[in-house]
């Protein structure tokens, strides 16, 4: 079962929602197909994105996926020292760099 917030990286870009529907309508059909984005749930599991019928995103569970939330962790303080931000400290849990990150909601 998903636990939003749904967070999508690209590079230094953060993005987080509430709904998979939401994360699917803000990504681009191109830069999926390109792999240019990893998403994840709020405790690190990873979500898979699909393009179907030539341009829709679609977010969803991947099956029997194992929570990752060292990389998700690792994933979010490189973003955040690039952008600059003091979110790069490693004594934060990955809760915290969630509440963090959450200034990045689309919401």
């Amino acid at each position: 079962m998903v636990q939003p917030p749904i967070i999508v990286i690209e590079s230094a870009d953060i993005w987080m929602t509430q709904t998979l529907e939401r994360a699917a309508m803000a990504l681009e059909a191109v830069d999926v197909k390109a792999g240019a984005y990893q998403a994840f749930d709020s405790v690190g599991t990873p979500l898979a994105l699909e393009v179907v019928d030539g341009d829709r995103v679609i977010v969803g569970e991947v099956e029997n996926a194992t929570a990752r939330p060292e990389q998700l962790s690792e994933l979010l303080r490189a973003a955040l020292r690039a952008r600059g931000d003091s979110g790069a400290d490693t004594s934060l849990s990955l809760r915290e760099l969630v509440e963090l990150c959450s200034g990045f909601a689309l919401e």
